[in-house]
């Protein structure tokens, strides 16, 4: 609902009004003690599942999630209060870590995926689309029964560098009817703005800059600026979207890594020899 301190002091219904855009919200899992699972908050106490920081790689995951026989009517309740403040999107992110830090989910054939599915029509029937953040194969194999799980992020956080190595990945989304997406990028140095825990790399140079807008525009999915205020080059953005429609560039098919790239990484592929560098492959119909 807004208002974490000094740093988003402003409730998100007084913040979409503010900028006046539709909001993709973002929730990866929810904190242990949620005011979601003890009826403080919503007026309802949801029953819930919890993460196992002993499991190999949870040890950073401590969370809560709903519990799968109330993912439906928990997340009718959710995009209901966020479409009152203007949300139109959804992202939960370390889907992967939602499915593996769950002892819920792993011991069991039908809990995660019946979770999926409550999150899933929940949000078809609000008419509210899903972009699904570091998602396994097989979420994106279940996601094929799930229309309102539209596209997935096929990158690494543009902070850590490299985010613009989304070629591999895509294959299968695409493959699968769904759109690839490269997360969020700079369109200039930002003042050389350090982010906690990143450091600094190539990708923050300005040169870099166009490489992130247009891998992100051939991804086909969404195309989202990360820049501080008053650091972001518009011109550059500009070039970004069609002056006849005002909608972004997009090409038919996402940017995916050539076959003779990855046959030359096959053991036994009889020398045969790839392209030098990151080659990718896309095609768009002509004006």
């Amino acid at each position: 609902h807004g208002g974490l301190g000094q740093r988003y002091p402003m409730p998100l219904d007084q913040f979409h009004e503010a900028v006046g855009m539709p909001l993709q919200l973002y929730a990866p899992y929810f904190c242990p003690g949620s005011p979601y699972f003890n009826g403080t908050s919503t007026g309802k106490q949801w029953k819930k599942v919890s993460s196992d920081i002993t499991l190999p790689g949870c040890d950073d995951y401590a969370f809560e999630d709903v519990a799968p026989d109330q993912s439906r009517e928990f997340y009718d309740w959710f995009f209901a209060s966020g479409k009152k403040v203007g949300m139109f999107s959804f992202e939960p992110d370390f889907m992967n870590q939602n499915y593996n830090c769950v002892p819920d989910f792993i011991h069991t054939t039908d809990q995660a995926h019946m979770w999926q599915m409550g999150m899933a029509d929940a949000a078809l029937a609000a008419n509210v689309t899903v972009q699904w953040c570091y998602a396994t194969p097989t979420d994106v194999l279940a996601a094929v029964d799930m229309p309102a799980v539209t596209n997935f992020r096929v990158s690494f956080d543009f902070c850590y560098g490299e985010s613009w190595d989304i070629g591999t990945s895509s294959m299968l989304v695409w493959a699968l009817g769904a759109a690839p997406s490269k997360d969020t990028l700079w369109t200039t140095t930002n003042d050389h703005y350090e982010v906690p825990g990143c450091d600094w790399t190539p990708d923050h140079e300005t040169p870099a800059a166009e490489l992130h807008v247009v891998i992100a525009l051939m991804s086909t999915g969404p195309v989202g600026i990360s820049d501080k205020l008053h650091y972001t080059n518009a011109t550059l953005l500009s070039r970004a979207v069609s002056p006849a429609s005002s909608v972004l560039l997009s090409p038919l098919k996402p940017a995916t890594t050539v076959n003779s790239a990855l046959v030359a990484q096959i053991p036994g592929s009889s020398g045969q020899s790839g392209p030098q560098g990151v080659v990718y492959v896309t095609h768009a119909l002509g004006p």
